[in-house]
Order: C-alpha cells, then structure tokens, then sequence
C-alpha cells in the first residue's frame, strides 16, 4: 500500500508510536523512525527487519535542535524526499500548578510543544520544495478538552501544539502539503499506569479509548485517503474500534 513512500515516525517507544510504525512496515514503506530509548528502539528494529528490510532507528531526542537536523540530513542524504512526517512526542505530569517544579515545566514544553516547534521550523523547506507530502501531529483529545484536574501545565502545552499545527498548516497549504491533528484519547496502559487522581466515574471522556493499533490503523486510512480531507483538520479519535474505521 505504501511502497516507495518514505515514512519518518518521531516519538517511537511503546503505545502509539510502536504501533505506528508497525503499520507503515508491514505495508511496505521505508520507515526511519526516531526514539530517545536506544535499547527498545534497537530491539523493535531487529523485529521489523523480518517484515521489511527497509525499517532504519535513527536515535535521537526531538526536543534538541541539533538531532532534528541530524535526522533531517540523514534521511534527505539517503532518500531525497519524506512522504509522510508523524510527530507522536508526549509527556504527561499530573500535578496541581503550584506543585510543578521548572523542570516538569520544561520537560512538558519540550515533549509537548517544542519538539513540533522544531520539527515543522526545520522540515518546512523539505515539504515546500517537495510540493507535496503528508504531517501527522499526534496530540491528544485533552489539550482542546482539557483534562478535569491537576493538568494545567500539560493542558496548556497540547493546546498551544495544536494552535502551533493549525497555523502551520495553513502556511503548507499553496504548497499542496497537509497537516493533519489526531487527537486520540487514552490508550489502556495510559489509563492503568498514570491517571490514579481521575475518576473514571465522573470523568466519562476519560472512558474513550482505543487500542494503539486502532489508532495507528486509523492514520494509515486517513494517509490511505487524505485527498478527501482538509489540511487542518482535527480528528477526535477516542473510542474507536478496528470495526468502526471506515
């Protein structure tokens, strides 16, 4: 399905991004994906090498300028062209504003909204000159809907991330380039691990989730499609199922 395209995935560790990436492999595209977590990232390359031979682990963090250009040299020195950018960064602190030390602060800046800063700054001239391609920016459902406690911070940096990649996809748009938002909600092992201070009996928008798998099937259909859909648009994805895409 997306042979000969040229697939860059950064943010690749478990969850979504792995499940991303597992997509566009098995679908025959040449995949660089980009991870902070050289050991996981080394062994889920080693997997994928079995299915397709063209999965290359580009280690890097996003949020520093010099590895995005790195990556940007290194895939461009290789291949020519990138089809198809996906940003699946995040973190998550769940603390009351007061309570957040400068380092929460900036590790929340730097994953949630820095790293697409960066990222679109250094790769618009690619897509610009290419006249074509495709961005995904992974956000999450909360920045938009804010999170009901304890979140001000992260809320703030998912929100200013998608006012970043609205705006900038207005500015590909005469350049035949679009940006897409996936605001997926929680992934299971999200809800299990990192949200104790939310009740999942009030808080009924934390109830929608989907399987990482789900929502890496649902991008793969939105790429599959994209002519049909405006650069900028929002999607909501949480509570989808395999079943109901498409």
């Amino acid at each position: 399905m997306f042979e000969n395209k040229v697939v860059l995935i950064l943010g690749v560790g478990e969850g979504i991004g792995k499940a991303i990436t597992y997509s566009f492999a098995k679908n025959g595209a040449k995949v660089f994906f980009a991870s902070r977590q050289k050991n996981r990232a080394e062994k889920l390359e080693r997997e994928l090498k079995k299915i397709n031979k063209n999965v290359t682990f580009l280690p890097a963090d996003c949020s520093v300028e010099n590895d995005v250009l790195k990556i940007k040299d290194q895939i461009i020195n290789k291949e020519k062209k990138i089809d198809i950018l996906i940003i699946n960064t995040g973190k998550w602190v769940s603390k009351i504003l007061e309570e957040h030390t400068n380092e929460d602060f900036e590790q929340l800046v730097n994953s949630n909204f820095k790293v697409h800063f960066l990222v679109y700054k250094h790769f618009a001239s690619i897509f610009k000159s290419q006249k074509s391609g495709l961005i995904f920016a992974v956000v999450g459902m909360f920045g938009p809907r804010l999170l009901p406690q304890n979140q001000a911070v992260y809320n703030a940096t998912k929100a200013a991330c998608v006012a970043l990649s609205k705006s900038f996809a207005q500015e590909l748009a005469p350049f035949c380039v679009k940006l897409f938002i996936i605001n997926p909600g929680q992934t299971p092992h999200k809800l299990k691990s990192k949200t104790p201070q939310i009740s999942l009996e009030t808080d009924s928008v934390m109830l929608l989730t989907s399987a990482p798998e789900d929502i890496a099937l649902f991008i793969e259909k939105i790429a599959s499609f994209s002519e049909i859909y405006s650069t900028g648009s929002v999607f909501e994805i949480a509570g989808i199922t395999s079943s109901t895409i498409f």
